[in-house]
């Protein structure tokens, strides 16, 4: 019963946030700015990038 009653209130903390993006570090849910992922994403197409030919 005890976990119903916590996830419920985890549950609550999470559903009144207003952020778009959300992520798990550390146990735990945590609001970040939608651009959070945009530079990890660029830098990992840049690497799937074939090498340019000369």
């Amino acid at each position: 019963m005890a976990d119903i009653t916590r996830l419920r209130q985890e549950w609550q903390t999470i559903s009144e946030q207003t952020g778009v993006l959300r992520i798990w570090q550390d146990n735990e849910v945590l609001k970040v700015p939608a651009d959070y992922y945009d530079q990890y994403l660029l830098e990992k197409l840049d690497d799937l990038r074939p090498p340019r030919r000369q």
